[in-house]
């Protein structure tokens, strides 16, 4: 058997392993009297614990066939996601003051994947059909969804188009980071409010500026997909954005 088959194998005894014994480890901790907090945090871990070595497995993969650098480099960038993610949480379950300063690497890195998976899907047009720009003049124009045709006109397909959803996807990048960092300056005067919809908490502020930009950012990521649908269809590119997103949605809630 192939290095690779011998990993799955261990692998998934492992995680039948950690599954089975699970349910005991519960009831010995009710048993205990131990803080759901300290359950969370133990429980997490072995779920962390499985996850990592799957993500470096990958990425192991990725370099050993490193056939198409262009492509497989934005790739490598997206599968770091879970394990920045899952440790982040996992110490920010652990360590429950430090949570806004960790979870600004965290909240950065995901700007920085929604950026890697846009320049993912422009590498491998460039690969199929050369300069993009030039492609997509040959195009109809894409109409905006409803709601946003009576604030834009239709970008005209080519230069304009693609600077459009560069700029859109670009400016959540910029303004994500921007926005943790003003965070963090507010937790330290004080002022930041954690989780509270109030005036006069920063948290308000910096949550309306995220999730607008990164709605327009995702907006700007489907119109794009829309006019490039069937060129994109060989690498799936919904399912994978999909499970991009899950892990931010879910890991947040």
């Amino acid at each position: 058997w192939p290095l690779r088959r011998w990993f799955r194998l261990l692998w998934c005894l492992l995680a039948a392993a950690c599954l089975g014994f699970l349910p005991w480890l519960i009831i010995e901790f009710k048993q205990a009297d131990y803080s759901i907090h300290y359950q969370a945090w133990f429980i997490a871990g072995i779920f962390v614990l499985l996850a990592l070595p799957v993500s470096i497995y990958e990425v192991a993969m990725q370099l050993e066939y490193f056939s198409r650098p262009r492509m497989q480099i934005y790739v490598i960038r997206i599968l770091w996601m879970v394990p920045v993610y899952g440790l982040d949480s996992w110490f920010a379950l652990r360590f429950e003051s430090t949570q806004i300063y960790l979870d600004t690497f965290r909240e950065c890195y995901e700007a920085f994947v929604i950026y890697s998976f846009f320049m993912y899907l422009l590498a491998y047009l460039e690969e199929e059909y050369g300069d993009i720009s030039v492609y997509l003049s040959t195009k109809e124009e894409i109409p905006h969804m409803w709601g946003i045709q009576y604030l834009y006109k239709p970008w005209q397909m080519g230069d304009d188009f693609l600077w459009q959803c560069k700029k859109g996807v670009l400016g959540y990048v910029i303004l994500r980071p921007l926005m943790t960092a003003v965070g963090v300056v507010a937790q330290l005067l004080g002022v930041y409010g954690d989780g509270k919809l109030r005036f006069d908490c920063v948290y308000l502020y910096t949550t309306i500026i995220s999730n607008v930009s990164q709605f327009w950012a995702l907006y700007c990521l489907v119109l794009f997909y829309r006019g490039t649908k069937y060129e994109l269809a060989p690498i799936r590119p919904v399912s994978k954005f999909l499970t991009v997103k899950a892990v931010v949605f879910l890991t947040y809630w």
